[in-house]
């Protein structure tokens, strides 16, 4: 059984793989996009980010940190990200965009974590290990996996283009598709809760460091 599902395994990747180089090239760009704004900020920007960090940390280490609040913010923001990758899987037209939200994923990475080690260096580092990074290698592994999805849906929709599919034929076609979005969805959910009741107990560790 599991040899099977290893060869299984293997076959979809050496038939998929150049659309997982292609997300992985642009996920990357965006990262590196991501750090080298960081590097072009001037040191104004720079104080005026720092200064919100450690007003942010002050008032973490002074109140009860709000996690279900947390929770939802970043649930919801994978939803929106998640929901338009999918979407964009239904058309071949949506490709672009999907390669946009793997871009903006990759830059929200490299800046946030370009920022705390270029400006807090050891201590901003190890607030990125604990802190971020955890959570971050699922985001990173779902959002790849989902991109090569989309990708792969909607070119094989473009293949098919002429093909007289009736509704249930087409419903019955994005089902499975529908359902790995959606695993990767509930998986990405995990990390959100790791980032909500987690991630938090730790930030008093790092105060030290914002302020």
């Amino acid at each position: 059984m599991l040899r099977q599902l290893k060869a299984e395994f293997i076959g979809y990747l050496q038939q998929n793989i150049i659309l997982y180089l292609i997300i992985i090239f642009v996920f990357l760009s965006g990262i590196t996009s991501g750090a080298f704004t960081v590097g072009s900020m001037s040191s104004y920007q720079k104080e005026n980010l720092g200064a919100f960090l450690g007003q942010f940390f002050n008032t973490v280490s002074n109140q009860p940190v709000d996690n279900g609040a947390i929770l939802f913010e970043s649930l919801w923001q994978h939803l929106q990200s998640v929901f338009l990758i999918w979407l964009c899987g239904l058309f071949f037209i949506g490709i672009p965009v999907t390669l946009i939200v793997m871009v903006v994923r990759g830059f929200l990475i490299g800046f946030t974590v370009g920022f705390l080690v270029g400006n807090y260096g050891l201590g901003g580092s190890l607030f990125s290990l604990i802190c971020i990074l955890p959570q971050t290698v699922v985001y990173v592994l779902c959002y790849i996996t989902m991109g090569a999805f989309s990708l792969e849906y909607a070119i094989e929709g473009f293949k098919r283009r002429k093909i007289p599919y009736s509704r249930d034929e087409k419903l019955n076609r994005a089902l499975p598709y529908t359902v790995k979005i959606f695993l990767l969805f509930l998986v990405l959910s995990v990390g959100s809760l790791f980032e909500a009741f987690i991630v938090p107990v730790f930030f008093r560790f790092f105060t030290w460091i914002f302020v």
